[in-house]
């Protein structure tokens, strides 16, 4: 394990005394924020068009459903093209 030593806002620190009550609290916290980080950012990546959803779920090593949920919740709807709605059909 790495000892990290970092700035944090009286603010946030605030917020964490009030949440904090052990170590693996602010660990918790730490991991928490990476998680949501790396669906906000493959969700990006997705917006923009730069990758499938299902490529977005592989960078946030979370299920397809889990993306679709979040994609949701951020307001981002599913691209489809005349080829995808014509296979679907089929």
């Amino acid at each position: 394990m790495e000892v990290m030593t970092v700035k944090i806002p009286d603010n946030v620190i605030k917020e964490i005394k009030d949440i904090e009550e052990t170590e693996s609290d602010i660990t918790r916290i730490l991991e928490a924020g990476i998680h949501q980080i790396k669906i906000e950012r493959a969700l990006s990546r997705f917006k923009q068009g730069n990758i499938s959803l299902w490529n977005a779920a592989k960078i946030a090593r979370i299920p397809l459903r889990e993306m679709i949920i979040q994609a949701s919740a951020y307001g981002i709807k599913p691209r489809f093209d005349e080829k995808m709605i014509d296979e679907e059909l089929v």
